[in-house]
């Protein structure tokens, strides 16, 4: 009798299998914050808020000429300040932001300086370039010693040269480019000679596109205007700086623009940023084909975002800083995706704050300098982010039952600070830092933590605390010196977990029993 003998062996042998855990930085229900008044989700990225506060202010008294100011160039260790009522250019010395103080100032008439009403200037080496309405004309003050300034040359409002109540002016290269509010027109000078400007051409053929023309902006061959009265964005084509010629426009309501009373603007990259006073609106244009500008996206004034009788902006970076005239507000606005422009942050008048009909506004470093009209005011605002390096900690961990092998940090695309970490492999009931080589319980904060490159070296040391099956966290600290922006996209664990196989082997038996 034949029979089939089936044995079986059991092996147990380890066998891993590699994990990797991403923790998308995506959906705030899904994280707890020691602080959510420094830290904020915003577009997918935790990171600190930018904070706000006063930071010094400088007044229109005594020598210091400050009444109505118009326009502030803000450049190195001084403020050139275009005051429209005091008739005058202001110099002010703000080597140390926190205390602003008067250089020096030039008014109209001194040394046949024409200064009635300056609205807007630039500067080129040691040369001032000055737009003033009620003089119509452009006026070149040398600054080569800011302590005393001095006039060099003026041109007035004459046949072709339309400056009839100057409005803005811009630079580019050699040339200045000056726009008349009452004019309508675009008014071109060549100063390759710094202190001789030469009349090249005007442009007031279809006056009517340059009804109140107001702030201009000029990259490479283009000249971008925003007029108020004919609330439009205008493109004019300066390749030919003796032949300028219309290229194309954009007015209010063209696929939802927002241009009512278009005032000022400023560039970026491929972005035109436009702020309308009567839209209260902050408005985006796509430039990147300068003929065909369009719509893409805009922000208006409405619930806590305060940009009622917006009137002027500036642009750094991702950033879009915006004086809104009549609710007294600087808002803070990021554009990093210009299609979904989101609020930031934002002040007001109030108390030491001088922002009563906030009117101009320049950024340079970690200060913002704004002038406001009703108080005749030079507010410097301090720019800065939270250093108490605040976490975060996902309400969810990774449970494993081998080893963590690696954690690694994405930043998005304009960090500048640190986060370190602390891990804990018990759900969060104990956290661990890298004491030198040693993992070290701990209850402290930011400086009981590490890197991902100190972790990472030490990390099988840490995978020997404990055994068989843990729930794997981390809590990210955010840091940053004040200035440095701290932007965390995702954090990714890379963990081997294991099994036990069981395998069965078959072997036939032809050994026969004998009854």
């Amino acid at each position: 009798i034949k029979r089939v003998l089936i044995s079986i062996l059991l092996i147990f042998p380890w066998v891993s299998s590699a994990n990797v855990e991403t923790w998308e930085i995506n959906t705030p229900a899904n994280y707890s914050l020691s602080d959510s008044a420094t830290t904020e989700l915003f577009a997918w990225v935790w990171r600190l808020k930018m904070l706000l506060e006063h930071h010094w202010a400088i007044t229109n008294w005594w020598a210091t000429l400050l009444n109505n100011p118009e326009w502030i160039l803000v450049e190195w260790n001084y403020a050139y300040v275009a005051s429209a009522t005091s008739d005058a250019i202001e110099i002010i010395d703000i080597s140390n932001p926190a205390s602003p103080v008067h250089l020096s100032s030039i008014q109209d008439w001194a040394w046949w300086a024409q200064l009635n009403d300056p609205r807007a200037l630039v500067k080129s080496w040691n040369y001032l370039y000055v737009a003033v309405s009620a003089s119509d004309n452009l006026e070149v003050i040398d600054v080569s010693n800011p302590a005393s300034p001095t006039h060099v040359t003026n041109i007035s409002d004459w046949g072709t040269i339309y400056l009839n109540w100057a409005a803005w002016i811009d630079l580019e290269w050699n040339y200045l480019y000056v726009t008349s509010y009452q004019d309508d027109a675009l008014t071109i000078f060549d100063i390759s000679t710094p202190s001789s400007p030469n009349f090249v051409w005007s442009l007031r053929a279809a006056w009517w596109r340059l009804d109140w023309a107001q702030w201009i902006k000029v990259v490479w061959n283009y000249a971008y205007v925003v007029v108020d009265r004919n609330d439009s964005f205008q493109v004019i084509d300066v390749s030919n700086p003796v032949n300028p010629v219309f290229a194309w426009q954009l007015t209010n309501w063209t696929n939802w623009a927002l241009l009512d009373w278009a005032y000022s603007l400023d560039i970026s990259w491929n972005y035109a940023y436009v702020v309308s006073r009567v839209s209260d609106a902050l408005e985006i244009i796509d430039i990147s084909t300068p003929t065909n500008p369009t719509h893409t996206a805009s922000i208006a004034d409405g619930g806590t975002l305060e940009l009622n009788w917006a009137r002027a902006i500036t642009i750094e970076w991702d950033y879009a800083y915006i004086a809104a005239h009549d609710d007294d507000w600087v808002q803070i606005i990021d554009i990093s995706t210009p299609g979904l422009p989101i609020q930031v942050n934002q002040i007001t008048d109030w108390w030491t704050m001088e922002l009563d009909w906030a009117t101009t506004i320049q950024k340079l470093w970690d200060y913002i300098y704004v002038w406001s009209r009703m108080d005749d005011w030079i507010e410097v605002l301090k720019v800065f982010y939270d250093n108490t390096s605040p976490y975060i900690l996902p309400n969810n961990g990774l449970v494993y039952s081998w080893s963590i092998d690696k954690i690694t940090t994405t930043y998005w695309a304009w960090n500048e600070g640190t986060v370190t970490y602390q891990i804990s492999k018990d759900n969060w009931l104990t956290w661990y830092y890298l004491n030198w080589s040693t993992w070290t319980t701990t209850t402290s904060w930011v400086i009981h933590s590490n890197t991902p490159s100190e972790i990472n070296y030490e990390i099988q040391t840490f995978n020997g605390l404990a055994w068989w099956t843990w729930e794997f966290k981390w809590k990210a600290f955010l840091s940053s010196n004040w200035s440095q922006k701290v932007e965390l996209d995702k954090v990714t664990v890379d963990s081997t977990s294991t099994k036990i196989a069981l395998k069965f082997s078959q072997k036939k038996s032809k050994k026969g029993l004998t009854k």
